[in-house]
């Protein structure tokens, strides 16, 4: 995980909460200001987060509103792939 900078886990960690269904049944995640203060990140960080994964359309985020997760089963593809692997009783 070298290399992969503070949005990078920001996003993994979210990529895995998607995939993994740990997002209350309305697929909102937390506000932005939220996500900052659990990560202990400024909330530009966890911005730029949120954008990587709106542009693998994992979320929609529309202004002024909190970012939904979008379907998961569409979303697999060989780069997320491993998120789907490392998910609950992965060996």
């Amino acid at each position: 995980m070298e290399g992969l900078g503070l949005a990078g886990r920001v996003e993994q960690d979210l990529e895995r909460m998607i995939s993994q269904g740990l997002l209350p049944q309305d697929g909102f995640l937390p506000s932005e200001n939220s996500l900052a203060k659990h990560y202990g990140l400024s909330r530009s960080t966890v911005r730029e987060a949120l954008k990587r994964l709106a542009a693998r359309e994992l979320i929609e985020q529309h202004p002024g509103r909190r970012s939904r997760a979008l379907p998961w089963e569409g979303a697999v593809t060989l780069e997320n792939l491993g998120a789907v692997l490392e998910g609950p009783g992965a060996a």
